[in-house]
């Protein structure tokens, strides 16, 4: 399995992170990791992680799902 012949690979990453559930954690720890582990596994010289969705279904609320709706509203409206 390859990037360039199935446009996806599956690769082994391992992070310092704790908490994957603290936001700031994730955005000062696990961002600059993710970048530079997608440098050394594409070649890329530049890399920029700018968002992320927690999903966790026991915290799951009503929010969310008008978020997710409206996303879906405006992805069928962008594929019209």
């Amino acid at each position: 399995m390859s990037l360039d012949q199935q446009g996806f690979a599956l690769a082994e990453h391992h992070t310092t992170i704790k908490d994957f559930y603290d936001q700031d954690e994730v955005r000062h720890i696990y961002y600059p990791e993710a970048e530079q582990f997608l440098k050394d596994l594409t070649g890329a010289q530049k890399v920029i992680v700018f968002d992320h969705n927690l999903r966790n279904a026991e915290i799951f609320s009503d929010k969310h799902l008008i978020v997710v709706i409206k996303f879906l509203d405006s992805l069928t409206l962008s594929c019209s």
